[in-house]
């Protein structure tokens, strides 16, 4: 069965409370939080994600891109957090982590880029809950599948075949409908998805290249979700 979480970074923050409150309360949330020194890139601050978590009653995954993930740890834990994960390229003793992420209460995950040879997560299989694949190699997000490679799915079916019952694998960057089928079929059970249930304008042809607003949208995002779940039935 496939789960797929909306990615939180890719609603149109002017309308974030709008954008998510089309999805079920059972849907959960994928929120990565960006610091500009680990990623280029800057997503939410804390008071931002405090204020996601007091609205929004849905199970919530942090995906940390940031230079000291341990700092965030025991305020997740305070939210309605079902996955904590860290970046394997931030931490040098990820069992550690997990060790502290879980006496929290959480469920500890580990991140890898597309650099990162999937080797590396043997060790971790027993210690982490779920294991997550940036399929995309940059940081500004799906580009309608531009960057992905079979290079990913190679990498997809290699941590399949050393994955424990019970554990997960995402896959997060550059997806569409295409390699969301390929990630399936590799052996994802997960996909982070953003511009697919979050269209933007194309920026091409006159237009000025930026997310719908809420008004602009033919389709909810929840509406999305459900459709493009019913694929996989």
């Amino acid at each position: 069965m496939l789960t797929i979480t909306p990615s939180v970074a890719s609603a149109n923050q002017l309308f974030l409370a709008n954008e998510l409150s089309s999805f079920d309360p059972d849907v959960t949330l994928h929120v990565d939080i960006e610091d500009g020194n680990h990623v280029y890139n800057i997503t939410f601050g804390m008071r931002t994600v405090r204020s996601i978590a007091a609205y929004f009653h849905n199970p919530l995954d942090f995906h940390l891109m940031v230079t000291d993930p341990s700092r965030y740890y025991n305020e997740l834990a305070s939210f309605n957090t079902r996955y904590c994960i860290i970046p394997y390229e931030a931490v040098g003793h990820p069992m550690r982590e997990f060790d502290r992420i879980r006496d929290l209460g959480m469920k500890p995950g580990i991140a890898i880029t597309m650099r990162t040879p999937v080797d590396v997560l043997e060790a971790m299989m027993p210690e982490a809950d779920c294991f997550l694949l940036l399929t995309y190699g940059s940081p500004k997000g799906g580009m309608n599948g531009i960057g992905f490679r079979e290079h990913s799915l190679e990498r997809i079916r290699r941590v399949k075949k050393m994955l424990p019952p019970g554990k997960s694998i995402i896959v997060d960057g550059g997806i569409e409908l295409k390699e969301l089928h390929l990630c399936y079929e590799a052996g994802a059970d997960t996909a982070v998805l953003g511009r697919m249930l979050f269209p933007e304008k194309s920026g091409f042809d006159g237009h000025d290249g930026r997310l719908l607003l809420p008004s602009e949208r033919a389709k909810q995002p929840a509406e999305l979700l459900k459709e493009i779940l019913s694929k996989f039935e």
